[in-house]
């Protein structure tokens, strides 16, 4: 119980921090969280660049961000509804050659053809009634 309760407590403290920042306010009050957020880090990255031997890039401009989270959001878009728009001919592939499949597997093709083969029944033989 206790430890549900400080898993509540961080997360409740981590979603009370971000929005008192401003993520989630207007577009202008996160712009200036992430120069806040990137003027802060600079120092570290700096620290960061003279102790590994590989180049780390900068952090992106906001602009840059912008404009890249509206391309991929457009690109994702674009994707869903051509795979919509191709549904009807994707089910009608996948049908073919699962069918295919099917037909083609050997325990499939016994377990129809015991249907086949299996022997006939024989009918019951009816009693004659014998009267009281």
């Amino acid at each position: 119980m206790i430890r549900l309760a400080v898993k509540l407590g961080l997360a409740g403290g981590a979603v009370y921090y971000v929005a008192d920042q401003g993520v989630w306010k207007d577009s202008t009050e996160t712009t200036k969280l992430y120069g806040k957020i990137n003027e802060g880090l600079k120092p570290y990255l700096q620290e960061a660049k003279a102790q590994i031997p590989i180049e780390i890039p900068e952090l992106p401009k906001t602009s840059k961000i912008s404009y890249l989270t509206k391309q991929y959001w457009n690109q994702g878009v674009s994707a869903t509804f051509r795979f919509i728009g191709n549904l009807p001919s994707h089910i009608v592939d996948w049908s073919s050659k699962g069918i295919d499949a099917a037909k083609n597997n050997e325990e499939i093709k016994k377990f129809f053809d015991s249907f086949s083969s299996a022997p006939a029944v024989a009918e019951p033989e009816q009693k004659e009634a014998k009267p009281k």
